[in-house]
């Protein structure tokens, strides 16, 4: 789990060979979101502040 200040939500992260997947649960709407979809390298997860915002 990635550690996000005021956020809701759970955020998660899961790599798939050179991928990262960042997904959110809503545990109370019972609802798991792909927020990005992401290669590595170059990520790295300079832009999460502004996909947070963008889920709020």
């Amino acid at each position: 789990m990635l550690n996000v200040p005021d956020f809701e939500n759970e955020l998660w992260r899961l790599r798939l060979d050179s991928w990262r997947i960042l997904y959110a649960i809503a545990e109370a709407d019972m609802v798991v979101g792909v927020v990005a979809v992401r290669k590595r390298p170059p990520y790295d997860y300079g832009d999460l502040e502004r996909l947070i915002k963008n889920l709020q």
